[in-house]
């Protein structure tokens, strides 16, 4: 054991939101990733649920990517990659009907250093 200072590490955020259907899930993320980035062009929606994230497009130009079935973590995974390839500093998408995919893609980001510039994620 041995008492140290504290320091600042760089440390990425994982942000689970949660509430029934129209509770304001996506646009309570979508809010607090523009809080965080002042740049609505750093955010990204994988959307899962037919172009949904659409309904929030006068809030700013944020991108989208639609993410069809099947919902594997690999598919994730991927989309992910293409989010983080592009500098998107906060990805947000739903995991809602995807509950075992989630556990294995919950275990792959956190093991993974890869993604260097994902801030924050929604999980529902």
């Amino acid at each position: 054991m041995q008492l140290q200072q504290t320091q600042r590490h760089n440390v990425k955020l994982r942000l689970g939101i949660s509430g029934a259907s129209g509770f304001g899930k996506t646009y309570s993320a979508l809010q607090l990733a523009y809080g965080m980035t002042n740049d609505w062009s750093k955010i990204a929606v994988i959307d899962t649920e037919n172009a949904s994230a659409s309904l929030y497009s006068d809030l700013g130009n944020f991108n989208v990517l639609n993410l069809s079935a099947p919902y594997t973590p690999e598919r994730y995974v991927e989309a992910i990659d293409i989010c983080e390839k592009a500098k998107q500093l906060f990805v947000s998408y739903n995991y809602e009907k995807h509950s075992n995919a989630l556990r294995k893609l919950l275990k792959h980001t956190i093991n993974q250093e890869q993604f260097s510039h994902l801030v924050g994620m929604k999980f529902i």
